[in-house]
């Protein structure tokens, strides 16, 4: 078994990359929509079966899958995931979860040569979609939501019927997920609220 190759901690944003040539390079065509960007080809139906893959290992290490992307070039599918769990996620976690997912992808056809990477999401991370507001819940978020154009920010209370609950302060304001134009996690909103409650 090769051994890491990279290991990256850099402030609270933390990588561990793990690389591992077993098979000759084959190309995977399943027939589902194809999508190029940046040189890589994604395959719809095959990012489907690696996140069902996935996603069932880290459920049960009590941890969510806020991010996965998937691509091949050069030979070698290459596979990044961003995971979280409430009270933050350490070089340990990262290097335990690499071990477990690696020779699980190894065993999906067609995989060939695999490249994996396991990140944390980082301090100020932008939110890309709208599960990920569940996932955050109790993190400190500024967002910019309908036509307003001052962040707002708050503790991330619960999402319910298409409305993120947000506090700040003694104020428990709603906003429409539809309407959230750009949103990111901020610490400073968190240390604000405690300084706030003491």
């Amino acid at each position: 078994m090769e051994y890491p190759r990279a290991l990256v901690d850099k402030g609270l944003h933390l990588m561990y990359f793990l690389r591992r040539k077993s098979r000759p390079q084959t190309l995977f065509f399943y027939g589902a929509v194809t999508l190029v960007r940046r040189g890589y080809v994604f395959l719809e139906h095959f990012h489907n079966s690696v996140r069902e893959a996935v996603e069932p290992v880290l459920a049960g290490m009590g941890l969510s899958l806020v991010e996965m992307t998937l691509g091949r070039r050069k030979g070698t599918t290459r596979v990044s995931v961003v995971i979280y769990r409430q009270g933050g996620v350490g070089v340990d976690d990262c290097a335990e979860v690499s071990g477990m997912l690696l020779p699980r992808l190894e065993t999906i056809e067609a995989m060939g040569d695999v490249s994996l990477e396991v990140s944390s999401p980082g301090i100020e991370r932008t939110l890309r979609h709208p599960g990920e507001y569940a996932i955050f819940t109790g993190r400190g978020v500024r967002i910019l939501a309908g036509t307003e154009t001052e962040w707002q920010g708050g503790i991330i209370q619960r999402v319910d019927g298409g409305t993120l609950w947000l506090k700040s302060g003694r104020e428990i304001k709603g906003f429409a997920v539809a309407d959230i134009r750009k949103a990111r996690l901020d610490y400073s909103v968190e240390v604000e609220e405690a300084k706030n409650a003491v």
